[in-house]
């Protein structure tokens, strides 16, 4: 996922102005090293770096652990010089930086490893063209402040990495003793958690990332009003969903399962409707409610997760386990329970599921605008749900 990216065609000299960033394809020396999207090898023998000799026969991720504990020792030596002689040729200050590291600075107009370019640091554009052998080499080379930077829409570069689903570079961060703004949102209010909460990362990834963040940062809320919790649950994100209740479990009180975003819905409201909550708008709009963009898919939420019914029918059993009744009976939009909404919507699981829960008990409740939950399905025509609920009914009143 590119968040910030733009292409150009023009090629950039070694003496031009700041280029627009461009896809690494443009520029065939740059090594892409993404686990998931290329090969360990390429044309049978290992890519060597640095000093042949010195890494002669080791594998390339091997290669690349010594290159960089090598420039881990270095740095201190090339920020002395810069100190003694900043208006040293910034050739003359990189001059223990590897040719490969300058020649990506200079093909992305950066003058140093530190510097910025369109608001964005070396290591954003090396996560951005996915090239995580660059990413690694420029985590050890930069300092702290350009590590723990953020672009002009508030991102770090943990955010790129975490949207983007590059797993060992989120690992990365994660380790480095210099990065430090894990809980920090970007200008829309989104973490990293955020989002990697649609299943981007690895489910061991991810468990690393939301094990280091403190409780403000897990449940952190966008500008809609919503938590990663919520963004899972809505898209049946199951791993992800299990993972932030288990850490609940671990750390009592650090996820919040029942805030509401803008539009009064929770995680459970959202897991229960997923993307059929538009059916549940139009049905409002078709009873006389107006008022229903609470109810509308969200623009963000536009790919379809895997195994898209069995992930939701799973979150909707694990949000039914850790919630307390009266969590499961919140009022949400237009004063509607998660059962009205799942009703309405024809979600049958979710209503089965509802109902083995609370049985018979809110079947009959009513939402602002008078109706109940047998009245929503019957005006959407769903009749399945119908007689879900009439047999219900027909069992309490035995």
């Amino acid at each position: 996922m590119k968040l910030h990216a733009s292409s150009s065609s023009t090629a950039p000299s070694q003496n031009a102005a700041p280029v627009q960033i461009r896809s690494r394809a443009d520029y065939p020396h740059i090594l892409a090293a993404d686990d998931e999207d290329l090969p360990p090898v390429r044309g049978g023998q290992r890519t060597e770096v640095g000093n042949g000799q010195a890494t002669a026969g080791l594998r390339e991720e091997d290669q690349l652990v010594q290159l960089v504990g090598g420039l881990q020792q270095q740095h201190d030596m090339i920020s002395a010089v810069a100190v003694l002689n900043p208006c040293a040729p910034i050739d003359q200050r990189d001059a223990q930086i590897p040719a490969e590291v300058q020649a990506f600075l200079r093909d992305f107009g950066f003058k140093d490893v530190n510097s910025r370019n369109q608001g964005q640091t070396a290591l954003m554009v090396a996560i951005d063209v996915r090239n995580k052998r660059m990413g690694k080499i420029l985590l050890g080379l930069m300092d702290a402040q350009a590590i723990n930077a953020r672009d002009r829409a508030g991102a770090t570069a943990l955010i790129y990495a975490a949207a983007s689903g590059q797993n060992g570079l989120v690992e990365a961060l994660l380790s480095s003793k210099k990065f430090e703004c894990i809980d920090e949102a970007d200008n829309e209010g989104r973490t990293a958690l955020t989002w990697a909460a649609n299943g981007s990362l690895k489910p061991d990834t991810f468990g690393q990332l939301l094990g280091r963040m403190s409780p403000t940062g897990i449940n952190a809320v966008d500008n809609l009003g919503r938590t990663a919790l919520m963004r899972s649950a809505a898209m049946g994100c199951e791993d992800e969903v299990l993972a932030l209740i288990e850490t609940s479990r671990e750390r009592p009180g650090s996820v919040d399962f029942i805030v509401q975003d803008r539009h009064g819905m929770n995680a459970l409201m959202r897991a229960a409707v997923a993307r059929e909550s538009l059916s549940v708008g139009l049905l409002l709009q078709g009873l006389g409610v107006r008022d229903i963009d609470g109810m509308a898919i969200d623009p963000d939420w536009d790919e379809e997760p895997q195994n898209y019914l069995e992930g939701h029918e799973n979150v909707v059993d694990a949000l039914l386990e850790v919630l307390e009744d009266e969590a499961i009976k919140a009022r949400g939009p237009h004063g509607m329970t998660a059962l009205m909404l799942a009703a309405g919507a024809g979600a049958e699981y979710p209503v089965w599921a509802l109902l083995e829960r609370l049985g018979a008990r809110d079947i009959e409740a009513r939402s602002d605008h008078g109706f109940t939950a047998p009245m929503l399905a019957a005006a959407a025509g769903h009749e399945e749900v119908i007689l879900q609920l009439l047999e219900v009914l027909e069992d309490e009143a035995i």
